[in-house]
């Protein structure tokens, strides 16, 4: 790719990346990403249920979010920022869906493919926890919207650098 097509994909990716941030901020779920965000949190609960129950009932949620973590070094260690950036925007917004899932421990009343609700299930091994479920549940979506503006931001930078980071 050249330089000015490299630059300008910089800049797709943030106006992309930040309508999306804007339906992830704003709507309860965004179809076409949290859809996958499923598929793999319940990966998450395949691949790694045979350590135990709390291991399983984390896996779903860490999975998720490791997944385009893991990503997002893979680009990183190829020097592919704009790879490696979507992929941690992905990180930020999956990490809103669990902030979501988190602060629903108590009301349980998100729509569950079927079974009990995980962090219900939790916070009962801490029980100590379960009275902070929406502040730990926010907190984590907080994160999620820095990772996902941080990541806007550094492609906005990366357009406006690109012609000296060939």
């Amino acid at each position: 790719m050249d330089t000015t097509s490299r630059k300008y994909s910089y800049l797709v990716a943030a106006i992309i990346l930040v309508w999306l941030t804007s339906l992830a901020v704003s709507q309860p779920w965004v179809r076409f990403v949290d859809d996958t965000n499923l598929i793999f949190h319940e990966a998450g609960h395949a691949i790694f249920g045979f350590f135990g129950e709390i291991v399983a009932l984390l896996a779903g949620s860490v999975f998720q979010v490791l997944l385009p973590l893991s990503i997002a070094v893979a680009f990183s260690l190829k020097r592919d920022w704009l790879g490696a950036l979507v992929m941690l925007w992905w990180v930020g917004e999956n990490m809103i869906g669990v902030g979501r899932y988190v602060a629903d421990a108590s009301k349980q009343a998100l729509p569950l493919l079927g079974g009990e609700h995980d962090w219900a299930l939790l916070f009962a091994h801490a029980p100590n926890l379960f009275p902070y479920d929406t502040m730990i549940g926010g907190a984590v979506r907080n994160i999620g919207i820095v990772i996902m503006c941080t990541s806007v931001l550094l492609l906005v930078f990366l357009f406006a650098w690109a012609k000296n980071m060939v």
